[in-house]
């Protein structure tokens, strides 16, 4: 397609041969347009270490040498939009240009910027993959967290998370950006809030006396900013559901870690024979719990997230198009959203 790409990407349709009045019928050449555009133009900033923003400006060289190469196919350009005006031959066009753009910039972000790399250590960090950070992070921040929210000192617990980043995890360009941060609500009432707006119910009104949340129950992982061309894919909407699944995942730990300890006192009681037959309830009740957690953190870590991410990996492999690559992470997202 020599049409120029700002073209590609108006709101003119006129610039693609096609009537505005018949734009239903086109429309997946449309898209496809439009999304060819956008391609090249996340092409261009990567080459052009932009690093972090799609609409960063081309230098006045590039826009100069663009202007002199239309200026001189302006003639040829002409003719081919008359010849592109055939709906037939102008589908075609768009989609060759298409499964160029996206085969590009497919190849840049899984062997130049190593697109994988990036979701594994999501899977690594968000969803607790990795039980050695898990342990490491807890180790030093515990004490912190199980403060009430007012009284934790963040800046702890973020030096914490640095330290434990940095010996358990091989380098990654995401490690730098990672930080925590902590939530106002429970994420019970975030997912009721989300619910209540899915389905345009009103909220109802809250109790004067919330309840003050302890640091482990408010903890949350975000990222400073996500570099350029990873933000394409994990947009501000997949991290959200990123950051609810680290959540449940880590609140659930953390409460099997603390029946773990308390499975640890309770060999201790059991050897002072007077208490044993009293604490026999309690005993009962901490195995019962015990049982529970271990069972539902199993079934979260390898019943639900674990067959979904390698569906999720085979299908990036598989992946010939960066539309297919969006669509298919979306897809496993709502299989898998909470």
């Amino acid at each position: 397609l020599s049409m120029p790409m700002t073209m590609m990407m108006g709101n003119d349709s006129a610039a693609l041969g096609v009537d505005r009045s018949r734009a239903t019928s086109h429309m997946s050449s449309l898209h496809k347009a439009h999304a060819t555009g956008k391609y090249w133009r996340a092409i261009h900033c990567c080459h052009d270490g932009g690093g972090g923003s799609e609409s960063a400006p081309w230098t006045t060289q590039q826009q100069q040498k663009k202007k002199e190469e239309e200026e001189r196919s302006s003639p040829k350009d002409n003719e081919q939009a008359k010849v592109l005006l055939n709906p037939l031959k102008l589908s075609r066009c768009i989609d060759r240009a298409y499964h160029e753009a996206s085969d590009m910039l497919l190849r840049m972000l899984f062997v130049e910027y190593d697109l994988l790399s990036s979701l594994r250590f999501m899977k690594k960090y968000f969803l607790l993959d990795q039980g050695d950070f898990f342990v490491d992070f807890l180790d030093g921040a515990e004490d912190e967290l199980n403060k009430e929210l007012p009284d934790v000192l963040q800046g702890r617990v973020q030096n914490w998370l640095s330290t434990s980043i940095a010996r358990t995890s091989e380098s990654s360009h995401l490690a730098w950006a990672l930080r925590c941060s902590f939530q106002n609500k429970s994420l019970r009432d975030t997912l009721d809030d989300i619910g209540k707006r899915n389905h345009h119910r009103k909220s109802s009104k809250k109790n004067a006396r919330q309840k003050v949340l302890a640091g482990f129950e408010a903890i949350a992982f975000e990222f400073k900013a996500i570099p350029f061309p990873t933000s394409i894919v994990l947009s501000h909407n997949q991290l959200r559901i990123y950051t609810l699944i680290f959540r449940l995942i880590f609140f659930a730990k953390y409460v099997e870690r603390q029946l773990v300890s308390m499975w640890s006192d309770h060999q201790l009681l059991k050897a002072m024979t007077l208490l044993r037959a009293a604490c026999s309830t309690t005993f009962s009740l901490r195995r019962r719990m015990l049982h529970f957690i271990q069972n539902f953190v199993y079934y979260l870590e390898f019943d639900v997230i674990e067959p979904h991410w390698r569906e999720l990996e085979s299908k990036l492999n598989a992946s010939k198009e960066h539309f297919c690559l969006v669509h298919c992470r979306h897809r496993w997202w709502r299989k898998n959203n909470l």
